[in-house]
């Protein structure tokens, strides 16, 4: 038996393991939790921190260099997420867990020791230590859901998964505040080395959890009605994803979807650390490559509307402490002044870093609040999207959304510019309330947060069930693409400011401001398309396989996701010639 939440045929109740009985799943719970909001925590510090890394007397990067550092750890997740479950397969999550923590370690040391060293050297050495980061850092995601698979099967997990994502997110909105206070106590390369001290506790909660795995599974013998251990894997994927879609893959009358990608249809063992069969790097090319030629239309439409939606919000994320500063706090943010003739007049260095900096903590404030929003929602939000369903229509709705935001911070009047020497700062941002930031940043984490609720669980309703994996790996490298691309886009047209002004044309970043509007807009333009088509009208479904006409329903062998009763044999797949098989589709819808 397997599938998502397997039942034991004699009570119907959810098979549980060795792991999952134990009290120690929630310490396992925490620290597992803790790793992941440590790798979110040192992510995120680039962009609370991009005007100081800008400052001569710090590194003296430019725009699209700061942008590069994000660009630099989406680049290896190009083409990780197609791997990164079947590593975990193939060496256990134990082993995974460990590596992927010490590669953070290892990215942000390295990365710290490029800002301490400056210059161009310094610069190529921060890039190679993003780009080390990028190589654990989303296949960390994946394997620390598929270690709560393992631990929660059959008991909370949807609980687990929802606090597992919230604690991750917590740790960006922490990091927003807490790097530009640190920094303004010490220095940027102390910020950076404060991060390895942090994944060096992370890390040292990897090995903690690992070896309480270890204990766990040598204290207690399997026993035979067990789920086996197989399994976790494809629920890890489906609830990483999936927003714990309970609407389809809990009903106890339906077997779930094998999130899994070709690589797990082998042969295989149970056991996670088992040996698996080899694979040629040739014959897992053509193996994707026969998996991507054969997905449909929708898919690819799903994949075109994340890369551009998701451009909207992450890449404007990297800049959001810098675009802040410029538009609502200018007289702190410029190199310059006024003087008493009207001239424009540099700054003492010292004075503008100080000015610089409070600028920085004050937007450091409404940085924190999208994902704030997404770290509070996003446990609810799965159970919100499977009681309503609805999913193409929050899509469009979010991508209107988004646009509308980009508009705002586009067009909306900021703080105007007085050139006034500035002995004091101020927190208060002296505008009418509809033209406030907040307005923009509290719609921005919400159409975010309902967004990736929508689209996640979409995809396994538009794909075969053996290549729900796969169709996974490909949307997330794309994602990376649009996010290593995107961030070197906006760096370049946000380069220059004006002279004295920063809040001219909003510091450079209209042109940056126009770029995301077109991405909303063509997030927008997926939308409607996607209501016009029957398998996008589909996902509006409480239960989009509902909608599934007779003859397009596989036979029960090959799709889990057919229903069944324990009770009462599955219905047999409908013939043209069979009117029985009509009257059994009729009574499953």
């Amino acid at each position: 038996m397997d599938g998502e939440e397997l039942l034991d045929s004699q009570n119907n109740v959810p098979k549980t393991n060795v792991k999952s009985r134990s009290s120690l799943r929630w310490p396992v719970l925490w620290m597992c939790s803790f790793v992941m909001f440590c790798s979110y925590y040192c992510y995120d510090n680039v962009s609370a921190l991009f005007d100081q890394f800008k400052d001569a007397k710090n590194t003296g990067l430019s725009s699209t260099q700061v942008n590069a550092l994000y660009s630099a750890y989406s680049c290896p997740n190009v083409v990780l997420p197609f791997f990164g479950g079947y590593i975990v397969d193939r060496y256990g999550v134990r082993r995974t867990l460990i590596l992927f923590a010490f590669l953070l370690v290892v990215g942000q040391t390295v990365f710290a020791l490029g800002s301490s060293m400056g210059g161009t050297g310094g610069f190529g050495v921060m890039i190679f230590g993003r780009f080390i980061y990028g190589l654990g850092g989303e296949s960390l995601c994946v394997c620390a859901q598929t270690l709560l698979a393992e631990w929660f099967m059959g008991k909370e997990m949807a609980l687990a998964m929802g606090i597992n994502l919230s604690v991750s997110r917590a740790g960006s909105a922490v990091n927003d505040k807490t790097s530009i206070a640190l920094y303004k106590g010490s220095s940027l390369p102390f910020v950076l080395w404060f991060g390895v001290m942090l994944l060096g506790t992370g890390f040292a909660a990897a090995l903690c959890t690992a070896w309480l795995d270890k204990k766990v599974m040598e204290a207690e013998k399997p026993s035979a009605t067990d789920a086996p251990d197989r399994v976790s894997v494809s629920q890890a994927l489906k609830k990483s994803f999936a927003s714990q879609s309970q609407s389809s893959f809990n009903d106890p009358t339906r077997r779930s979807v094998k999130g899994t990608s070709f690589v797990a249809n082998m042969d295989q063992p149970e056991k996670l650390d088992a040996d698996l069969p080899s694979i040629s790097f040739k014959e897992l090319t053509a193996e994707l490559w026969t998996s991507f030629l054969s997905f449909k239309l929708c898919f690819w439409i799903l994949c075109i509307g994340c890369i551009v939606v998701y451009a909207t919000v992450l890449p404007f994320n990297n800049i959001l402490s810098t675009f802040m500063s410029a538009k609502y706090y200018p007289d702190y943010i410029s190199k310059y002044y006024y003087n008493d003739h009207g001239d424009c007049t540099e700054y003492a260095d010292h004075k503008h870093s100080d000015l610089k900096d409070d600028a920085s903590d004050y937007a450091s404030v409404y940085l924190m609040i999208p994902f704030g929003i997404s770290a509070g929602l996003s446990p609810f939000l799965g159970a919100f999207v499977d009681r309503l369903g609805m999913r193409t229509t929050l899509m469009l709705v979010s991508a209107a959304v988004l646009t509308c935001v980009h508009l705002f911070f586009g067009l909306a009047k900021g703080v105007d510019f007085t050139g006034k020497f500035a002995a004091d700062t101020d927190s208060a941002i002296d505008v009418p309330w509809y033209r406030h930031p907040t307005v923009g940043v509290v719609f921005l984490g919400i159409a975010y947060s309902f967004y990736a609720a929508a689209i996640w669980p979409a995809v396994v309703y538009v794909v075969e069930e053996h290549q729900v994996g796969t169709a996974y790996g490909l949307i997330t490298a794309l994602q990376n693409f649009g996010l290593f691309l995107v961030p070197l886009v906006v760096g370049a047209v946000t380069e220059s400011n004006p002279p004295c002004n920063p809040s001219k044309d909003t510091g450079g970043f209209l042109y940056a401001e126009w770029i995301f509007v077109a991405f909303g807009a063509f997030g927008v333009l997926i939308g409607i398309y996607l209501h016009l088509i029957p398998e996008g009208r589909r996902l509006n479904l409480k239960d989009p396989w509902q909608g599934l006409e007779p003859q397009h329903l596989p036979d029960e062998d090959s799709n889990p996701l057919s229903p069944v009763n324990s009770d009462v044999p599955a219905p047999k797949k409908a013939k043209q010639d069979d009117p029985a098989g009509d009257d059994d589709y009729a009574s499953m819808a």
